[in-house]
């Protein structure tokens, strides 16, 4: 703490100069670490929801993969219905119970169609009857192989 003297004529005037943070000063500086802080959870939603897409995505990726080893270790022949069902029931287990699965070939090719539902937040529209909804996308994966 300082003080300053000011002599004016035969009155004398002392003025204390106080240092320090106003009231003002510390709600601004909690205010911009509150919106830093939303700034940072913001981007750890975006990243663990990135991250449930990529693991739905290696879902598919093992599941057809799987599928085309079994086929070919069949002779180069599509399964039977209930091995069909019983892939696609797994798939719909591993995506979260709104999976679709469905094998079709067509002369030498083989062709996977694995659909499911993902959370997605750039959807903000719904899409109709058949829509999954706001914030859900549905993804398609097509997994295609010559035997």
């Amino acid at each position: 703490m300082s003080s300053l003297n000011i002599n004016d004529g035969d009155s004398s005037m002392q003025i204390d100069k106080h240092s320090g943070f106003s009231m003002i000063e510390v709600l601004v500086a909690l205010l911009i670490l509150a919106v830093g802080l939303l700034g940072v959870a913001g981007v750890q939603v975006v990243s663990m929801q990135n991250t449930v897409s990529a693991n739905l995505q290696t879902q598919a990726t093992i599941f057809a993969q799987e599928m085309a080893e079994r086929i070919r270790a069949n002779g180069s022949s599509v399964l039977s219905s209930a091995e069909l069902d019983e892939w696609e029931n797994r798939f719909n287990q591993a995506v979260g119970g709104q999976g679709e699965a469905a094998v079709t070939r067509t002369g030498n090719v083989i062709e996977m169609e694995l659909k499911w539902i993902d959370r997605d937040a750039s959807v903000t529209q719904s899409g109709g009857a058949g829509s999954p909804g706001l914030g859900r996308s549905q993804q398609t994966f097509v997994y295609r192989f010559e035997v």
